[in-house]
Order: structure tokens, then C-alpha cells, then sequence
């Protein structure tokens, strides 16, 4: 999610790029507008391998998850599970992220959405915007070392969002980022700057990398025959000691295996962020008639390795 000019890590890239005539039929089955959702590429810096299909979850015990009930009974999100980032936060957006106000974060029908919205809002503190979101994270709360974490989700696909589903270590306030680390499970940006409305990104970030060169591949991305915003799908992450997997609705789409173990900053604990950001850096110019727009999550769940 967050941008910067320096950062190296040691990390060997197998993607894939392909085209699947048969199209990928979304987590529960579920087609779209009487066709699957289509890969037509999947992506990192041109490396050609086979798309591969996730292992079945036997494997797998659950360690925590949130189906976004309403269990308060009045919208409000698990404060024993969630958290929220306040103001201007990074990367020159320009939204300001609210705390717990229902207009831009709320459980509703068993699902979290979080909405970005055009409005004239002046903050507790007196600041002023023109947008508002929102920012929700487990630091503090949860955070997990190794596994597998499925967040459920439809994005949204307003002209200048940015939803996320990302992580970063839980020692950012000590190290700063991106000495932290940060792992981009899914980024949608809808109009930045040469970005592609049918192409969805999966990233990481840590120390002396630069996120522009493509020396090192880090990064990967799905692009699609439609936009991914018309259903649901499922976003994962399988992380281990030395390596990370990335899937799509099950179908893995990057892998990353340090090889050096030189600068390998994903070997502790890390928190859980889901927001909408509203322009930026990467989002590029807003579009005032596509809002509000909403970002939906039907569930995030993390999972444990059981032994062999």
C-alpha cells in the first residue's frame, strides 16, 4: 500500500502468464453476467508458469477470524478485533480516514463496507476534507507469524479508488516503514497513472528496495477479460519461514522464496489493514460522480499449518 523509493530484498519470483479459455470461476462457483470471471494474464515481469491450484485446507486449523456480524447491534465493528487509523494518513491521499463513524465503516447484512465518500467534513480536530474513508487494522489486537489468511471480498471500482487488503509488521512504530515490511495481499487501482481498471496487484516492501525497479521481482498482478468488481472473490496469502504464495479465488499467481535470506524482513509477527483510499499517489484523479463508492468484505480468516 505504501510507496517509497528505497527498498531491496532478496527474493526470487515465480509467476505466471496465461490465458485460460476456460475462464476462473469464483470461490463459490458463482458466475459472472452468465460467464466466469477471465484470467488473461497473470503477471509478474513476464515469467511464464502455469497457474496452480491451492491446496484444499485439511491442513489448515483456523486461528481467528471475523465474519462481520453485527454483533453490537447498531453496525459498529468488533473493537475486541478491529482498530482505525485516523486523518491524512500516507501516501498524499486525499480522503481523511474517520474513526468509527458509520457513514464510511459498517457491518451491514454480514459484511463489512467501507465507503468513500464526496462530502464537505470538517474533523473533531478541525481539519478539513473534501472525501472522507475508511481504515480498519488489527494492530493490537491480532496479529499472526506464518499461514494462510482468505479475505472474501468485492472492491470497489469508483475512478480514483484504491482498496486494499494488506499487512505490516507489528513493529512499524519501532523500525518505521518500510523497515517494518509490508505485504500487499490485494491493491485495485481503478485510474493511476498507466494503471489498467481490469488488473489487480500483489506486492511486497521492505528495507533498501525500490519498488520501481524490476531487478528483483516482487511483484505480480491478475489481469482480468472484466473488471473484478461485479462479485465477490477470494484473496490469500500462504506465508512460511522463507517463502509467500499468493492465490486468486484459488488459483496461486506469484510466489516469492527468499534466497538469500539477506534483508528478509517476514519472519515476525505482522497485523491485518483493509481501507479505501481515495486518490494518492497511485490512485490518480477522483472521479466525483463514481462516488460514493463501496468496498465489501464478507469475511477475513487466518489460518495455522498443522503438523505433519
Amino acid at each position: 500500500m505504501k510507496k517509497s523509493n528505497k527498498f531491496y530484498c532478496s527474493l526470487m519470483a515465480t509467476v505466471i502468464t496465461t490465458v485460460l479459455s476456460s475462464g476462473c470461476v469464483s470461490e463459490c462457483g458463482k458466475k459472472l453476467n452468465n460467464k466466469p470471471l477471465g484470467i488473461i494474464k497473470a503477471s509478474a515481469y513476464g515469467e511464464k508458469k502455469l497457474v496452480q491450484q491451492s491446496p484444499i485446507k485439511n491442513n489448515w486449523q483456523l486461528i481467528w477470524s471475523d465474519e462481520f456480524e453485527d454483533i453490537n447491534g447498531d453496525g459498529s465493528l468488533d473493537s475486541s478485533k478491529w482498530g482505525y487509523e485516523v486523518g491524512f494518513i500516507r501516501n498524499k491521499e486525499s480522503q481523511y480516514y474517520t474513526k468509527d463513524r458509520r457513514n464510511n465503516v459498517r457491518v451491514e447484512d454480514g459484511k463489512l463496507i467501507i465507503e468513500g465518500i464526496k462530502e464537505d467534513f470538517t474533523a473533531k480536530n478541525g481539519k478539513k476534507s473534501s472525501y472522507t474513508s475508511g481504515s480498519i487494522n488489527t494492530l493490537g489486537k491480532f496479529s499472526f507469524k506464518y499461514g494462510r489468511i482468505d479475505v472474501r471480498a468485492k472492491l470497489a471500482g469508483g475512478r480514483g479508488c484504491w482498496p486494499a487488503i494488506w499487512m505490516m509488521g507489528t513493529d512499524r512504530k519501532k523500525y518505521g516503514w518500510p523497515k517494518c515490511g509490508e505485504i500487499d495481499i490485494m491493491e485495485y487501482v481503478v485510474s493511476g497513472k498507466k494503471e489498467n481498471p481490469l488488473r489487480v496487484h500483489s506486492t511486497v516492501h521492505g528495507p533498501n528496495y525500490d519498488w520501481k525497479t524490476e531487478k528483483e521481482p516482487r511483484t505480480g498482478y491478475l489481469l482480468f477479460d472484466r473488471p473484478p468488481t461485479e462479485d465477490y472473490h477470494v484473496y490469500s496469502l500462504e506465508w512460511n519461514q522463507d517463502s509467500m504464495k499468493f492465490y486468486f479465488d484459488g488459483k496461486m499467481f506469484l510466489s516469492l522464496k527468499n534466497t538469500q535470506n539477506k534483508e528478509w524482513v517476514y519472519s515476525k509477527p505482522y497485523y491485518i489493514l483493509l481501507n479505501l483510499a481515495l486518490g494518492g499517489s497511485w490512485g490518480g484523479e477522483i472521479v466525483n460522480d463514481d462516488l460514493p463508492a463501496k468496498y465489501y468484505v464478507d469475511y477475513v480468516r487466518v489460518y495455522e499449518k498443522l503438523a505433519k
